[in-house]
């Protein structure tokens, strides 16, 4: 079923709510498993999906309730509530597995918000942190206003916020396939929180002069920038480039906050193309966990960057030391096994030349000298709150209790056992509320120095 213009929308009835609550029970398995307390999925869908709740919805003159079906039945709902301060809520928008990815979500969403009051100003919604919906709602027009935690039917649910204008951008599918394919730029700003001691610390060996003007080539949501604008100082100014509009856009607010603005310019770009800039443009040029041989010639790119940096300039390669870290003290063989699962399906291996702990050779074959590499650390230890709890909870329950026990055969059931126990949130013996816990990531900055020209 590959064609969005098969499916029906039409307004619910009373005599739909027994299937829009079957689809939403069907999402809420597939979609939150993993994400959330699976008591949650149970006693938390049974109290925001009771029927009379929905009834409700179907008599308020202010909300759309509405349903996608085929010959089947119903595969898809949306509901949507609005105030008279012009605030609408999207409460819910939830299609079933096999009709997802064809656009119906798109027309769900573009059917629900026609002909709305002219008052409405703002639209707002919530998705859980780690779904992937989170790409949905940027692509059409949403934006991440901010992070936290909502107690519900006894359970703590971490949820991500979002809002967009009423009136504006355009509702018409995007064109641009970068907004496809936007990451989550919460969960980077995160990592950034988790990794911040480490970038104070290599920032320090690189030395940006004060008053200087550099290019931070990949800065998604700007989680980097405030680091960067105190290394030049308030004369020094800054140009982020990304190829995600939603990352740009949430790295304005990141410099609006931190009262950076005067000092950084965002421009969107796409690395895989010549960067736009003319030569010798730049005192510096740093970028982080970016150069990453998928979808972008790593090579190409420092070429590009010597070529806009000025001579005498240094260009800096960040990126994280990834499975050399700590995660679970303790558990080598557990996390080595768990990190051995989640590698499987992730395609072959990259030659090693390509790799990113080959960056030093990247700078010497673009002709870049002075070449050096040093090693950065970030150690997290209890109390663990806020951004870096955060960014170790989504790690832990996203990435690594995904983890079926099947695909870590090489351990044995007492070690699965204990890292059920010690990965679950609910359980005393949850690994991150251990007075003992810590974290320890490694990050490597690789740099060098573009040769001054000889002069005549």
């Amino acid at each position: 079923m590959s064609d969005p213009m098969s499916f029906t929308i039409r307004p619910a009835t009373v005599a739909d709510i027994p299937a829009i609550q079957a689809v939403g029970k069907a999402a809420w398995r597939d979609t939150y498993t993993g994400l959330v307390h699976d008591g949650y999925l149970d006693d938390g869908f049974a109290r925001s999906w009771a029927s009379p709740d929905f009834e409700q919805a179907l008599a308020s003159p202010h909300a759309r309730l509405l349903v996608a079906e085929t010959a089947d039945g119903v595969v898809g709902m949306v509901q949507l509530g609005w105030s008279d301060e012009g605030i609408a809520s999207l409460w819910r928008l939830y299609l079933l597995r096999d009709v997802r990815g064809v656009g119906l979500g798109t027309r769900l969403w573009q059917a629900v918000i026609a002909d709305l009051p002219a008052s409405l100003r703002t639209f707002r919604t919530s998705v859980v942190r780690g779904n992937p919906a989170l790409r949905f709602y940027e692509r059409l027009g949403f934006a991440v206003t901010h992070v936290a935690d909502s107690e519900y039917a006894g359970y703590r649910v971490p949820l991500i916020y979002l809002e967009r204008p009423a009136h504006g951008p355009s509702d018409a599918p995007p064109t641009d396939q970068a907004l496809v394919e936007a990451d989550y730029g919460v969960s980077e700003l995160n990592y950034n929180a988790m990794m911040e001691p480490a970038y104070h610390s290599a920032l320090a060996t690189l030395g940006l002069p004060t008053g200087s003007c550099g290019l931070d080539l990949g800065c998604g949501p700007g989680g980097l920038l405030p680091l960067l604008a105190r290394q030049v100082g308030p004369n020094g100014r800054i140009i982020g480039v990304d190829v995600s509009m939603p990352h740009l856009a949430m790295a304005r607010r990141l410099s609006a906050e931190h009262g950076i603005t005067a000092q950084v310019r965002l421009e969107w770009v796409d690395l895989a193309r010549p960067l736009p800039f003319t030569d010798a443009s730049f005192d510096w040029v740093w970028s982080a966990d970016v150069l990453w041989p998928d979808g972008i010639e790593p090579r190409a790119v420092v070429r590009e960057a010597t070529r806009v940096l000025r001579p005498g300039g240094r260009l800096a390669i960040w990126f994280v030391a990834e499975r050399r870290g700590i995660f679970l003290p303790g558990e080598p063989a557990l996390e080595h096994a768990l990190h051995a699962a989640r590698s499987g399906g992730h395609g072959p291996p990259q030659p090693a030349t390509d790799h990113h702990e080959q960056a030093l050779g990247w700078l010497r074959d673009a002709g870049l000298t002075e070449l050096r590499i040093s090693a950065h650390q970030a150690l997290a230890r209890p109390p663990i709150a806020g951004a870096v709890r955060d960014y170790l909870e989504g790690y832990m329950l996203k990435e690594l209790r995904r983890v079926l026990r099947a695909e870590a055969p090489d351990l044995d059931d007492a070690t699965w056992a204990r890292w059920q126990r010690i990965s679950d949130p609910e359980s005393p013996e949850y690994c991150l509320d251990q007075p003992d816990y810590y974290c320890l990531q490694i990050g490597l900055l690789a740099h060098g120095r573009k040769p001054l020209e000889v002069q005549p």
